[in-house]
C-alpha cells in the first residue's frame, strides 16, 4: 500500500477464509481499537471506523507523516503502511494466543483506495471527491446495520458513529478531519 499526504483513503480487511475477527463475548473489539490508537493513529488521522465480527473498515487522512519510512526486513516502507502490518500482526498475535491457533487471521492484502485525486483538483474533482468522501463515511457507518447486527447505527458501539452523533466524546477519531473538505469549500 502507497499513500501520499493529504488524501482520505478508505482502508479494509476481513477474516481469512471467513475467519471471526472480532468475538462479542470477549474484549476483541477493545483490543484492536486500543491497537489502532498506539500503531496508527502516530502516522495518520483516524477519521472514520467499523469494527464487525468479520471484517473491519477505517477512513484515514494522511499528512506528512506518511513520508516517514520504516524498515521492515530488507525492505523500507511508508510508516502508514508500516503501521497497518503492525496492528494486524499484534491482533493476531494477541487473538491465537487466547483461542489458539496460528497463520493468518486476516485475508491476505488488506485493501487500500484513496478517495482523494492524484492530480491537483479542480473545482468539478474537489465536489467528486467530497461525493465520494461522504459515501464511504456513510457505507462505513452503515454497515453495522447492512450486516443485520443492529436496527441503528447507534446501536453499534464499535464504529465512530456515536462521536460524530454527539453520542459518545471518543478521542480516537479526528473529527475535525472529517470536516475539512466541505470547510474548505467554503
Amino acid at each position: 500500500m502507497h499513500f501520499i499526504p493529504e488524501r482520505f483513503y478508505h482502508v479494509f480487511n476481513e477474516g481469512n477464509n471467513g475467519a471471526t475477527l472480532f468475538e462479542a463475548d470477549t474484549d476483541d473489539f477493545l483490543v484492536f481499537l486500543r491497537l489502532m490508537r498506539r500503531h496508527l493513529s502516530p502516522h495518520a488521522d483516524i477519521v472514520a471506523y467499523c469494527l464487525l465480527p468479520g471484517r473491519f473498515h477505517l477512513l484515514l487522512k494522511t499528512d506528512d507523516r506518511c513520508l516517514k519510512k520504516r524498515r521492515s526486513g530488507l525492505l523500507d516502507i511508508g510508516a502508514v503502511s508500516y503501521a497497518i502490518k503492525t496492528l494486524l500482526s499484534s491482533y493476531t498475535r494477541i487473538v491465537h494466543h487466547r483461542r489458539g491457533g496460528y497463520g493468518s487471521l486476516f485475508r491476505p492484502g488488506t485493501r487500500s483506495v484513496c478517495l482523494s485525486h492524484e492530480e491537483g483538483p479542480n473545482a468539478l474533482e474537489a465536489d467528486g471527491e467530497r461525493d465520494m468522501l461522504r459515501s464511504v463515511f456513510l457505507q462505513i457507518h452503515g454497515e453495522p446495520v447492512r450486516a443485520g447486527l443492529v436496527r441503528n447505527a447507534e446501536d453499534w458501539i464499535y464504529s465512530s458513529f456515536l462521536d460524530y452523533a454527539g453520542l459518545r466524546n471518543g478521542t480516537l477519531v479526528k473529527r475535525d478531519a472529517a470536516w475539512e473538505p466541505w470547510m474548505a469549500a467554503g
